[in-house]
């Protein structure tokens, strides 16, 4: 079927416009991210935590069990920390790169925002890719057309709904390295939200029995496995004073349950109070939330 001229004056102008959209969505949900980070850990600048390495890796060690994001409208109704956007950030590049996506390629995601819709968003930008955003309101003609002039190499839809809206299903299953579901729903060739995560989390736990069967005894040495042993030792140690009423019960527990080895971290601190066990339990305990423990000088 033949556009007619309200559909080729519609499709002229459709570069300008999803380019726009693109903007205002992520600056909708980085402002909300921003505004939750700020009310939860007192941070002007709301920082947010994804957008770059460095930023992110910061954010996931001070602000872990902190609410980032909250789907309060949505389907999923989904809640994540810091830690858990940040892991699942990682998770979904890593299957991304497995579906063959590299720096550059574009993926046109059709979708309105969601916490799913983020950690897409941010996975692809993790690995240099281009997303091309639309709402599932946006009519057949031109979702078909951004899908097409934007040279897509792979598309994201919110649910098989808005997959049935598009008018060259088949020749896209052909053409496309990937068609991602957002909902867990399983439909037709598409690759549902929970099969996309499975696939990675599936290989990594490949991995960890390789790694861990393969153990080097550089491995051994190195700075992050001597504090993992410090931080066993301060476990015990902890539980012991626990039963003596030295400290609060429940302080072992927090301690190995959020705990987190971070070198750099405990290289920063140290530089500042010249004492490396210092250095050591200061980021533990600021890892493990026990605010309590914080030093006033770091």
């Amino acid at each position: 079927m033949q556009p007619n001229v309200v559909d080729v004056v519609r499709m002229k102008i459709i570069k300008v416009v999803f380019i726009r959209n693109c903007a205002h969505a992520r600056l909708h949900v980085y402002g909300a991210v921003r505004r939750n980070r700020a009310a939860s850990d007192g941070d002007a600048l709301g920082r947010h935590p994804t957008t770059n390495t460095g930023e992110r890796d910061d954010a996931d060690d001070e602000c872990g069990d902190i609410l980032a994001v909250s789907d309060l409208r949505g389907k999923n109704k989904e809640k994540f920390s810091y830690s858990e956007l940040a892991d699942l950030i990682t998770k979904v590049s890593k299957s991304f790169k497995n579906y063959g996506l590299v720096k550059g390629d574009v993926v046109t995601v059709i979708s309105e925002n969601s916490p799913r819709w983020l950690i897409a968003d941010q996975g692809l930008m993790r690995l240099g890719a281009i997303n091309a955003v639309r709402g599932i309101n946006s009519p057949s003609v031109e979702l078909d057309y951004i899908i097409e002039h934007s040279n897509s190499v792979g598309l994201i839809v919110q649910s098989k709904e808005t997959w049935l809206k598009l008018n060259q299903k088949e020749e896209l299953k052909k053409r496309l390295k990937f068609i991602i579901n957002l909902e867990d729903e399983e439909f037709e060739s598409l690759i549902s939200w929970s099969q996309f995560i499975k696939g990675v989390e599936k290989e990594n736990s490949q991995n960890n029995v390789f790694e861990k069967d393969n153990l080097q005894i550089n491995d051994i040495w190195s700075e992050e496995n001597k504090y993992k042993i410090w931080l066993d030792v301060e476990i015990a140690a902890a539980q012991a004073m626990e039963k003596l009423g030295y400290i609060p019960r429940g302080v072992s527990v927090a301690v190995k349950k959020k705990g987190k080895i971070n070198v750099k971290r405990i290289h920063a601190i140290e530089s500042k109070v010249k004492h490396d066990v210092i250095a050591f339990l200061t980021s533990i305990t600021q890892t493990a939330r026990m605010l309590a423990w914080k030093q006033p000088f770091i």
